[in-house]
């Protein structure tokens, strides 16, 4: 069983960011310009987190001197957190912040994600000979996303099945060692 927690906060910033804006002539360029500052934007405090609790369980077992199996399974429980909050900010960028959302009152940001992943493996090999096995084998698994898009929408898990099969063959009185796979 696999426990993490983790916090991240950006505090002890001064939140307050500039907007420039200044003409390029591709044909003639300045680079000696003063930068034009158009506005200021104060973006809010932004804190995120995750919490996974994880369970993974395998058996191997040997059915006879030739042949053997295996199964795994592992078990996440994810979720993780975004938030915005104003938390440190001083009167001068809190005054900012009210004019850049008025009229609207602020709106911060503040989502959860939630998923329980499963993941499994099944594979088998067969020693056809004493230095040829043949294996097989079949895998699903689930990666969790941390993040939200732009429109603060949770990230789905990257999920994907694998197959394989192939043979290992021992050369040279185990010296050296063949394998051709194939995967899907």
């Amino acid at each position: 069983i696999a426990k993490n927690e983790d916090v991240f906060t950006d505090e002890n910033r001064d939140f307050i960011y500039g907007d420039y804006e200044n003409e390029f002539d591709i044909f003639n360029p300045d680079n000696n310009q003063e930068p034009n500052k158009v506005g200021e934007y104060v973006y809010p405090n932004y804190e995120r987190g995750d919490k996974i609790n994880s369970l993974f369980a395998q058996l191997l077992t040997e059915w006879s001197p030739k042949f053997r199996t295996i199964a795994s399974f592992r078990y996440d429980d994810v979720e993780i957190f975004g938030k915005e909050n104003i938390d440190g900010i001083g009167p001068e960028a809190l005054a900012i912040l009210e004019e850049n959302y008025a009229p609207d009152p602020i709106t911060l940001f503040e989502d959860t994600y939630d998923d329980q992943l499963f993941s499994y493996r099944l594979g088998a090999s067969y020693d056809f000979i004493e230095s040829l096995t043949g294996f097989v084998g079949f895998s699903s698994s689930g990666e969790p996303q941390s993040g939200f898009t732009r429109d603060g929408q949770s990230i789905e898990p990257i999920r994907a099945n694998s197959f394989e099969g192939g043979v290992k063959w021992q050369l040279f009185e185990g010296r050296a060692l063949a394998t051709a796979s194939m995967y899907y």
